[in-house]
């Protein structure tokens, strides 16, 4: 759930890209980010315009990975970038194929493998 959520404002499509960040972070650590605290005050971290600590990941994932997540994660939505500008992060552009879809080894690649 993003701050502006939490906070009951507005909801656009940069409540999605928030949500990515989270997916991403679940699929890497297995949990939730604030995984570690109760409902409220995971509710009341996010609230208070902290996203969450961006350290612990496991070493194969990229420094490449981790831009891509503090992107996602960016508190204000105004600042935080659209699916298209996400799409352009080098994460994804360092590991097309010729085509512009994903390369074979894509994953193994983004994950320094």
């Amino acid at each position: 759930m993003s701050p502006e959520v939490v906070r009951g404002e507005r909801v656009t499509e940069k409540c999605d890209i928030w949500a990515v960040g989270c997916t991403v972070w679940e699929m890497l650590k297995g949990k939730r980010p604030w995984s570690g605290l109760g409902r409220e005050a995971a509710l009341y971290n996010i609230g208070r315009n902290q996203h969450p600590p961006l350290t612990h990941f496991p070493q194969f994932f990229s420094n490449d990975g981790r831009d891509f997540l503090q992107f996602c994660f960016t508190i204000e939505p105004e600042n935080r970038p659209s699916a298209s500008m996400l799409l352009k992060h080098r994460w994804f552009k360092n590991n097309e194929g010729e085509d512009g879809r994903a390369s074979s080894s894509s994953l193994d690649i983004m994950l320094n493998k």
